[in-house]
């Protein structure tokens, strides 16, 4: 029975949110993605890295946004649609700056390489 909604065990599938920074295409295993909030700017961190973009405390818990145009050495966005991808990765919540977000696609792992 095909949901469409959530990928069942046994099928050798996941579901990948797919991302723009720049002019190319990311993607992340939607079970490490907690929420995607629109950009707001964050508070700025003394000393930081220069990727570490600032912090923002959505619902009180204070998030660390990292920019990934600035990592990634691609141009600043000039389209007005950035996003935060909130994710949780052991247990650590960080954001990403991105600069839109496409949609989730469902993936065999056969097709990924």
């Amino acid at each position: 029975m095909e949901t469409g909604i959530l990928l069942e065990s046994g099928t050798n599938e996941l579901e990948i949110l797919e991302f723009r920074v720049g002019s190319n295409y990311y993607g992340i295993n939607v079970a490490k993605v907690r929420e995607i909030l629109p950009y707001k700017q964050p508070t700025l961190i003394p000393n930081a890295h220069p990727c570490i973009e600032g912090i923002f405390m959505p619902r009180d818990e204070i998030i660390t946004i990292i920019d990934l145009a600035k990592k990634l050495n691609l141009p600043a966005s000039d389209t007005g649609k950035d996003m935060f991808i909130v994710t949780n990765f052991n247990k650590l919540n960080i954001g990403f700056h991105v600069h839109s977000v496409v949609g989730i696609s469902r993936v065999s792992w056969a097709d990924i390489s």
